[in-house]
């Protein structure tokens, strides 16, 4: 896949560096301030309820925007981008910035690392609570491939080298959510059975 001059990086002599001269290689990009999940941590109640304003689309940076710093913060020497949000699955055609992301000069492949998690939680009545998660290592693929899987499956690619959306119906073996729910049929089983900490 061909860069658009857009996501070409720039040359810069100077790296970025943190208040310790340390280089900066890590960079976290909000997609949206959106969020379907109101974790109480982030987003509580009583700051976000019902009647809360998201940000208006028009102050949202578009893709284009987004590749275009994200090349620049890469000639000054950032290597990782995170895509965060709110919830940045909440954004329409996010594959399509990931493409674009992953299509930067000056990020090499090695560098290119994602990660699928998935946490469930269970809070049970008198309070007791368990929290298990299912992770899957890859890399962002330099194109999309596969036909299967939905969001970031073109794009997420395993360990073997195939895109989530190329591994068919084993991705209901190898998938985070997979893993996190198994995880939890443990623990409500353990529960089931009459067990303590599960």
């Amino acid at each position: 896949m061909s860069s658009s001059p857009d996501s070409t990086v720039p040359d810069v002599e100077q790296p970025l560096l943190d208040r310790f001269q340390r280089p900066l290689r890590d960079l976290r990009i909000s997609v949206t301030d959106r969020c379907n999940f109101r974790c109480q941590y982030c987003m509580p109640r009583e700051v976000f309820g019902p009647g809360f304003e998201f940000l208006p689309r028009d102050q949202i940076l578009s893709f284009e925007e987004i590749a275009r710093l994200a090349a620049v913060f890469a000639s000054l020497g950032v290597r990782k981008f995170r895509l965060t949000g709110g919830e940045p699955l909440l954004r329409n055609d996010l594959p399509k910035l990931v493409e674009m992301l992953a299509a930067i000069d000056g990020v090499p492949r090695a560098r290119r690392g994602a990660r699928f998690r998935a946490v469930v939680a269970l809070v049970l009545p008198g309070g007791r609570q368990f929290v298990r998660e299912g992770v899957i290592e890859g890399r962002i693929a330099l194109e999309p491939r596969g036909e299967s899987g939905f969001g970031y499956d073109p794009v997420f690619e395993l360990p073997d080298g195939r895109t989530m959306a190329e591994i068919g119906r084993e991705k209901q073996d190898v998938s985070h959510r997979a893993q996190a729910l198994r995880a939890m049929m443990e623990v409500l089983n353990t529960v089931a059975r009459g067990g303590g900490d599960a």
